[in-house]
C-alpha cells in the first residue's frame, strides 16, 4: 500500500483545525467559563509554522510569565553554550504537556494525554479504510512539528526586555534550539548549532572583508561604519560568541589601511568604537592601538615635521586614552 506523503499530512492536520477548538473544562475564567486554551491550525510543509492558537496552556502561561527571570539568569543570553543548550531544553519541553499531555502526569494531562492518542488513533484508523498506510516515523514527524511550532508560537509571545529591540533576537536564539528538540540530544544539539552558525560566519567573512577593505580604500568612513554595524548585528556572530568576534578582530586589523585610519573611524560614537573598547583581550586590543599610534608618528617622520599636529595629537591621545581605559576591569580572553 502507498505510504502517505507529508503534504498529505498536513491536509489532515488542516482539516483538524477546522473543527471545534479543543475546550480544557479544567481552565475556566472569572464568571466560570470554560477557556479554550489550543487549536492547531495550518502545518506548512516547508517551515511548519502554527498560523494561530487560541489560550495557551498551563505549562506555556507559566513559561510566558516567568521568561524575563530566565533571560535576566542568562539562559537565554547568546552565545550558545552546552549548558545553556540543556536549561533551553529543560524549560521547552513541559510546554509539550499543553498539546499530548502526560500518562503519567496530573488529572489534566493525563486526561490530554488520552485525548491525543485518540485523535492520532482516529487518523490511523481513517488512512486504513481509505487503503493507505503510514509510518510510524511519519506519524511521529508530525506530531514533533506540532509540538515545535507550538513552542515556537509560546517563544514569539515573550518578552525578555523592557522596551527592547533585542527581543527578536533572543527568540531566534531560543527558537534555534527549539528546533533541535526532535531529533539531537541537548549536547549534540550545541554541537550541530554552533557548527552551523560557526559556517554561516565563516561564509560571509570573505565578501565582508572585501567590502570593508574597499570602504577604507576609498575614504568611505561612514560606509565602513555602517557595514561594520551590520556585521556585529548578525546573529550567527553573536550566537557563536568569543570565538567569531576575535576572528573578526584579528581579520579586520590585517588591513593596513585601518591602522592608518583608526583615529578616524574612532572620532565618533559607533559600534565599532565599542568593540574596539570592550574587546575583551587586553593584549590584542593594546597592540593595536599601539601599531596606530607607531603609524601616526611614522607618517609624520615621512612628512619630516619636527612636531605633531594639534590634530594629529588630539588622534594619538584618543588611542591612549583607550589603552587606559578600564584595562583592571576587562579580563583576558580564554
Amino acid at each position: 500500500m502507498p505510504i502517505l506523503s507529508l503534504e498529505e499530512l498536513d491536509e489532515i492536520l488542516k482539516q483538524y483545525a477546522k473543527e471545534e477548538s479543543i475546550i480544557y473544562p479544567d481552565f475556566t475564567d472569572e464568571n466560570n467559563r470554560a477557556i479554550c486554551t489550543i487549536s492547531p491550525y495550518t502545518i506548512d510543509v516547508n517551515n511548519h509554522p502554527l498560523a494561530a492558537v487560541n489560550e495557551f496552556g498551563q505549562a506555556a502561561s507559566h513559561f510566558i510569565a516567568h521568561c524575563k527571570e530566565y533571560y535576566a539568569q542568562g539562559d537565554f543570553s547568546p552565545p550558545l553554550t552546552e549548558a545553556k543548550v540543556q536549561t533551553i531544553y529543560g524549560l521547552l519541553f513541559p510546554l509539550n504537556t499543553d498539546l499530548c499531555g502526560a500518562h503519567d502526569g496530573n488529572a489534566f494531562e493525563k486526561k490530554r494525554a488520552k485525548e491525543w492518542d485518540t485523535y492520532w488513533s482516529k487518523v490511523i484508523h481513517e488512512l486504513n479504510n481509505e487503503g493507505q498506510q503510514i509510518k510510524l516515523e511519519e506519524l511521529t514527524k508530525v506530531q514533533q512539528d506540532l509540538l515545535a511550532a507550538y513552542r515556537f508560537k509560546i517563544i514569539l509571545r515573550c518578552s525578555f526586555k523592557e522596551n527592547s529591540m533585542d527581543d527578536i533576537r533572543i527568540q531566534e536564539f531560543l527558537e534555534s534550539v527549539n528546533s533541535c528538540m526532535a531529533n539531537f540530544s541537548p549536547k549534540d544539539a550545541f554541537v550541530y548549532l554552533y557548527q552551523k552558525f560557526t559556517n554561516d560566519f565563516e561564509m560571509d567573512m570573505g565578501l565582508d572583508l572585501q567590502t570593508l577593505s574597499r570602504h577604507l580604500s576609498t575614504n568611505q568612513r561612514v560606509e565602513y561604519l555602517k557595514k561594520f554595524e551590520e556585521i556585529l548585528a548578525r546573529k550567527s556572530l553573536l550566537f557563536v560568541g568569543n570565538t567569531a568576534l576575535t576572528r573578526l578582530f584579528e581579520e579586520i586589523t590585517k588591513d593596513k589601511e585601518f591602522l592608518k585610519q583608526l583615529p578616524l573611524l574612532l572620532e565618533n560614537q559607533s559600534a565599532l568604537g565599542e568593540f574596539i573598547r570592550t574587546f575583551p583581550d587586553n593584549h590584542k586590543r593594546n597592540a593595536l592601538l599601539s601599531a596606530s599610534i607607531y603609524e601616526i608618528f611614522n607618517s609624520q617622520n615621512k612628512r619630516k615635521k619636527p612636531k605633531l599636529s594639534t590634530l594629529r595629537k588630539k588622534q594619538v591621545q584618543l588611542l591612549q586614552s583607550i589603552m587606559q581605559d578600564n584595562q583592571t576591569n576587562r579580563g583576558k580572553l580564554t
